[in-house]
């Protein structure tokens, strides 16, 4: 029997019973992601085979996102899994450096609406490298009346600056991926209301409005969403699973004397969301 034991710091929950051979209470998973917990911390999963990882991901939807380069294609068995690691023979994808808040694929028109991380050998808690993550969904909820209705129907644009392109595009031709989101997203499930990429990572510009201005709302958003934060210390075998629509992560930094592997799997959103506005650089 599957239970559920909340953190401490009002996002995310332990999930204690679950036999990765047995999806039979997929229901009960899909039903504490979205509507409960928006993270799922299953511990204690010991060399999940790949078929095991994808599988749990398909639970959350059937699209698995293939959106690598070519070259940093690192998994020995699925183009739908990538390895971050700090351990160069596994194609190291500068996984020792911290990452800002962001969510996954949030520069292209169909993100991710799911995640999942999974650390085989992680980095001790020590070394650093701890997981960072926020509720959205909250966030917007605590805003107050007249900035809800300020930012009802802003959009924002993510770009990726060149990382990561669409299959079948060659890396080196210069597109950069950018997309244009609601700043306010409807959860397509629970129909929660949720502030989407705020701020961090990927954020570019508010079309329409001054830059100054656009990057001092994303920053007061940011700040606001990251006032409550799960912080997740990794031991080995932990899965994390997380409402990519409803949450910010990051990571933070890693010392690089200690082993951290990691594997990543973003489920797609069944609808594109978004508005491509990919531009062409002169040079990455």
């Amino acid at each position: 029997m599957l239970t559920f034991e909340k953190t401490s710091e009002g996002i995310g929950a332990f999930v204690h019973g679950f036999d990765p051979d047995d999806l039979a209470q997929s229901d009960c998973i899909r039903s504490a992601l979205y509507e409960d917990h928006l993270l799922l911390i299953f511990r204690g999963l010991n060399q999940l085979s790949s078929n095991n990882l994808i599988a749990i991901a398909k639970i959350f939807g059937e699209n698995l996102s293939k959106y690598f380069r070519e070259e940093d294609r690192n998994h020995p068995e699925s183009d739908e899994i990538l390895i971050l690691s700090n351990v160069e023979e596994l194609g190291s994808l500068g996984a020792s450096a911290e990452l800002p808040w962001h969510t996954n694929l949030a520069y292209l028109p169909q993100v991710a609406s799911v995640a999942l991380l999974y650390g085989e050998v992680p980095t001790p808690p020590e070394g650093g490298g701890a997981t960072l993550f926020v509720d959205t969904r909250q966030s917007y909820d605590s805003l107050t009346t007249e900035m809800k209705h300020s930012i009802e129907d802003l959009k924002m644009v993510q770009s990726q600056g060149g990382y990561h392109v669409y299959p079948g595009e060659d890396v080196f031709g210069g597109k950069v991926p950018e997309a244009e989101h609601s700043l306010v997203r409807i959860h397509p499930i629970t129909g929660r209301k949720s502030l989407y990429c705020p701020g961090g990572r990927f954020f570019k510009e508010i079309p329409g409005m001054d830059q100054k201005k656009a990057s001092s709302l994303s920053k007061s958003l940011l700040d606001h969403c990251t006032t409550n934060i799960y912080k997740h210390l990794w031991e080995p075998g932990d899965l994390l699973v997380w409402d990519n629509l409803s949450t910010l992560h990051q990571r933070e930094v890693i010392d690089p004397s200690f082993r951290r592997i990691v594997h990543v799997i973003d489920v797609l959103e069944n609808d594109v969301s978004g508005i491509d506005k990919t531009n062409i650089a002169n040079s990455l």
